[in-house]
């Protein structure tokens, strides 16, 4: 058959569909193969009943069992064995038998460009836009014995059940929960069980299971069945061949799917995971998506003079609901089995034959595929276990910093370098922090101490003189400092040129940044990228790199272009028109201009400002410098979303469903829904303003706006009063205006008088 132009007759019969895939797609070129997937598509896409479409489903599913069946007929006969005679002795090879016709990354494709109009909304999507799909078993309710009962820190009653909700990751509170029938250990709060059955009501149940089903049979098709050379084919016929719609819808269908199997995963301590084996082989054909998505950026290709770029970006693979798993228990994986020496991406192109080994079988190993919210709960867990590793893991026995500190830019300044700054102090333990005059103590105050200080640090020119430090060039009784200078267009900080030698208050700068891992704070965004690869570097991070063009322009964009013209630079006279001062200057004409930029960089970055980035780095280091998840699995992007959170715009909405309210009652449901409708009426500036108002920093959480716990408290009632926030709580205390007008303009009025860096 040469063409598939009367495919959707085809679809009526799965014999004669598998017996077209076969015939057509062996007779065919690579480009004739690609013209048959399109066909495949747009004739499914044509189909208008859901009889054509059952019909399809079923077809589809009976071509990889036929396929399947070949390839096993293939692998169980006898193979022949050929004698091969060497200088000393003979041996005997075995030879596999001939692969199957027609090949596999001929009609492979068109089969899964077939089953896209089908894939495409299979799945229904939860409340934070990831798709979910019903447990294969009943789930039945469970109810926790009635003492085990306490209150929380909003005196609420709660249920201590020992469970957490695999939807949500939350701890179940509530007295009854749903739990799997056969055992599985998968458990589902009330409100996501309800909001689960919500999504699937009124849907085709048995379409979204056939997405499933079908997407994971491909998977293990494709890794157990098709040996790696046609692997590798299928990956260039997807990456060359195939439109880009196509190519991205696949690629969204396969992570739909593996982001709702994620829900039904038993993961936890002492789990199995790796049994898994359906899921895992999700994953693989997600890696070879992602291997196929990179490869015209690798290559370049006959005719172009440039090689293309990836064909979509990397982060859409992120699987996002990896968030609902339990960082706790990965990191014990994590920690206790062997890395792999290969990536995964080799692992599913090459091995032969492919298994879900204890290596593949790990979330953190697919790194390109983890969210940065899970490596960052990940990366707790590593770093409390590493910093305390030695002691008494009971909270009330581990030392700890106790700090008592006034609100004063001055007192905090001095109290954290005196803390922080020297060299031998232990500033790896917890912290205790208390404002004076204040009673409030615990995580929300720490988290307030360390942005409070690091702001004194970045804008230490309000210091003054130095009291009874000591300048190595001015009388300490009357000199002022500055630090750091601040790049109104970077709208971030970089240390000055004029800074005096002192390490102490650089060190206590790098250990803030330490304790905000620690303590999963969020600072303000107020470095370039290439600090936070100065401090991967300082811990042996191997994904950190050495300092290039683009970390010097995250400093200074100007010097980073000039330098650039240099290489592009034409003449001969570039000593003339090309100076910089700095101590090897006069080398340019003696070395190549590539090693002449490279060495300035380095210059830049590890001589020209030593006495202040190696002090930071030190500091850094003594607080994490311990953790094995930190240098191997974060880069310099993932650690500034860990410190500072995400630059993305406000999600009102999700913001909305992770509210929690206080002191409201029923009477005030129209108004709260109001104050949602102010919120989104805002300019971003303003809402970024808002968040800032209530929290300090404008970044979103690095697992999303669902996490950003907002506490809204009703304050009384009243027309001549603003909303306040306590910051370390995320807490907004919103009187109860008399109408919309007003509580727009009261609210504008209070976010936009609050002070901060401005720089989030």
């Amino acid at each position: 058959m040469e063409t598939m132009a009367d495919l959707t007759s085809t679809f009526a019969s799965p014999e004669k569909l598998v017996k077209t895939f076969s015939q057509s797609c062996s007779q065919s070129s690579a480009r004739a193969a690609c013209n048959i997937s399109v066909a495949a598509y747009n004739a499914v896409a044509h189909l208008g009943s859901a009889e054509e479409k059952a019909s399809v489903r079923i077809a589809l599913l009976n071509l990889l069992q036929a396929a399947e069946m070949q390839f096993d007929v293939a692998e169980r006969s006898p193979r022949r064995r050929r004698r091969l005679k060497g200088p000393e002795e003979s041996v005997y090879v075995p030879v596999a038998a001939a692969p199957c016709e027609p090949s596999a990354s001929l009609w492979l494709p068109a089969a899964l460009a077939a089953a896209l109009p089908l894939l495409n909304g299979a799945l229904p999507r939860d409340d934070k836009g990831m798709c979910v799909i019903p447990h294969p078993h009943k789930l039945e309710r469970k109810r926790t014995r009635r003492f085990l009962v306490y209150l929380t820190a909003a005196g609420r009653v709660a249920y201590d059940t020992q469970r957490t909700c695999d939807n949500c990751d939350k701890p179940i509170q509530e007295r009854t929960w749903f739990a799997c029938s056969q055992g599985c250990e998968v458990d589902f709060c009330e409100k996501c069980h309800k909001q689960l059955q919500r999504k699937f009501a009124g849907r085709d149940v048995e379409h979204a299971s056939w997405a499933a089903q079908f997407v994971a049979r491909s998977a293990t098709f494709v890794l157990k069945w098709v040996p790696p050379k046609e692997r590798k084919n299928v990956a260039r016929e997807l990456a060359f061949n195939w439109p880009l719609n196509m190519f991205e819808k696949l690629m969204r269908s396969v992570t739909d799917v593996a982001d709702a199997k994620v829900v039904h995963l038993e993961d936890g301590h002492g789990s199995n995971i790796s049994a898994h084996a359906d899921f895992w082989h999700v994953i693989g054909l997600l890696q070879l998506l992602r291997a196929s998505n990179v490869l015209p950026a690798e290559e370049l290709r006959f005719g172009e003079s440039t090689a293309r770029g990836p064909r979509i970006p990397q982060a859409a693979f992120v699987l996002k609901a990896l968030d609902k798993c339990d960082a706790e228990a990965e990191w014990y994986r994590w920690k206790s089995r062997p890395s792999s020496q290969k990536s995964p991406e080799e692992i599913v192109l090459d091995a032969d034959p492919f298994e879900v080994s204890e290596e593949f079988a790990l979330f953190l190993a697919h790194g390109s595929l983890v969210p940065i919210g899970f490596r960052q709960r990940c990366l707790l867990e590593d770093v409390h276990e590493t910093a305390f590793h030695n002691l008494d893991q009971r909270l009330n026995e581990v030392p700890k910093i106790n700090i008592e500190v006034v609100r004063d830019p001055k007192a905090i300044f001095k109290k954290a370098v005196s803390t922080f700054g020297s060299p031998t102090a232990n500033v790896s333990c917890l912290l205790s922090v208390t404002f004076a005059g204040e009673p409030g103590e615990g995580p929300g105050v720490i988290r307030e101490f360390l942005r409070l200080a690091l702001q004194s640090i970045l804008e230490s020119s309000h210091i003054g003189s130095l009291g009874d430090h000591d300048t190595q060039d001015s009388d300490s009784s009357t000199s002022s400092t500055t630090l750091w200078e601040y790049d109104d267009q970077l709208r971030t900080y970089w240390f000055s040129s004029q800074a005096p030698q002192w390490p102490e208050a650089f060190r206590a700068c790098g250990v803030l940044l330490g304790h905000a891992v620690l303590t999963d704070s969020r600072l303000p965004a107020a470095f370039p990228r290439a600090l936070y690869n100065q401090l991967l570097l300082a811990v042996g991070s191997a994904k950190a790199s050495p300092p290039s063009l683009s970390d010097l322009a995250s400093v200074h964009p100007h010097m980073a272009h000039g330098l650039q013209q240099l290489l592009d630079y034409k003449g001969d006279d570039v000593a003339e028109v090309f100076t910089l001062d700095w101590p090897r200057a006069s080398e340019l004409l003696n070395v190549s201009r590539e090693q002449y930029v490279n060495s300035f960089i380095k210059w830049f970055f590890e001589e020209k400002f030593a006495a202040q980035l190696g002090p930071l780095t030190e500091g850094f280091r003594a607080v994490l410098g311990r953790s094995k998840l930190l240098p191997a699995l974060v880069d310099a992007e993932q650690l500034e979303q860990i410190i500072c959170g995400a630059e993305d715009p406000l999600d009102v909405e999700a913001l909305r469903l992770s509210a929690e309210l206080a002191n409201w009652t029923p009477a005030d449901s129209d108004y709260i829904e109001t104050f949602w409708e102010v919120l989104r009426e805002l300019s971003d500036v303003e809402q970024r303003r808002f968040i800032v108002f209530v929290s300090a920093c404008g970044r979103m959480p690095p697992q999303g706006w669902q996490d950003f716990v907002l506490r809204i408290q009703k304050h009384g009632a009243g027309d001549d009063r603003l909303p306040t926030a306590y910051t370390c709580f995320t807490l907004l205390l919103l009187p109860r205006y008399s109408d919309k007008g007003l509580l727009k303009s009261r609210l504008r009025a209070a976010i936009n008088e609050t002070e901060g860096f401005g720089l989030s």
